[in-house]
C-alpha cells in the first residue's frame, strides 16, 4: 500500500491520509492491441486524501475532478460505470 500511496502524492500532488476500505474495488477488461487481446486487471482502492490536486503532465495525459454523478455520465466503459456505483456504495457505508 504504500507504493500506491507514494505514487498517488506524485502523480497528483494528494496526499494520502486514510485507507477508507481495506478490500479494493477490482476491475477487470480486455482490449484489442495490434491484433492481440491485451486483459487487464486494476485495483481501486478508495482513499481519504488533503492537499490540491496537480495533473503531471507526461504521467498522465487527462484528467478532471468531477463528483460521483458526473462521473458516472462521462464514465463511456460499462464496467468502469460498475466501478463507480461500487465507489458510491463503500462511501455511503464507510462514512
Amino acid at each position: 500500500m504504500q507504493t500506491a500511496f507514494r505514487e498517488l502524492k506524485e502523480e497528483t500532488g494528494l496526499e494520502p491520509v486514510r485507507l477508507i476500505e481495506e478490500n479494493p474495488i477490482i476491475e477487470e477488461y480486455g482490449y484489442q492491441k495490434d491484433f492481440q487481446v491485451i486483459e487487464k486487471k486494476v485495483c481501486y482502492y478508495i482513499v481519504l486524501v488533503k492537499g490540491s490536486a496537480e495533473i503531471q503532465i507526461g504521467e498522465i495525459l487527462d484528467g478532471g475532478w468531477f463528483s460521483l454523478d458526473e462521473a458516472y455520465e462521462k464514465i463511456t466503459y460499462p464496467e468502469s460505470k460498475k466501478t463507480c456505483l461500487e465507489v458510491q456504495k463503500r462511501l455511503k457505508k464507510n462514512l
